[in-house]
């Protein structure tokens, strides 16, 4: 016997538009951090602070890791919306 959940497909599709929202806020964050990143001079301080190369190289992993993210969600959005959300 499978009982088909209304309210569970709509749930879901908020769901994932909660985590393109968050995804879209942590783009914004990540763009912001390289205008401060370009700003960067170094500089001597008492503190190990990364050069400006260095920085850049990590910004770059991040960035690159949140587009690999979003491309998975990306598949899993045209899963969601083909799915018939049932309990068996």
């Amino acid at each position: 016997m499978q009982i088909t959940l209304p309210g569970s497909q709509k749930r879901a599709m908020e769901k994932y538009q909660e985590l393109v929202s968050a995804m879209d806020f942590v783009r914004q964050a990540l763009d912001f951090a390289e205008k401060l990143i370009t700003t960067h001079q170094g500089g001597r301080s008492y503190w190990a602070v990364p050069s400006q190369d260095e920085l850049m190289v990590h910004h770059k992993k991040c960035v690159d890791e949140l587009e690999s993210l979003r491309a998975k969600a990306k598949r899993y959005e045209a899963a969601l919306n083909a799915a018939k959300w049932t309990v068996n």
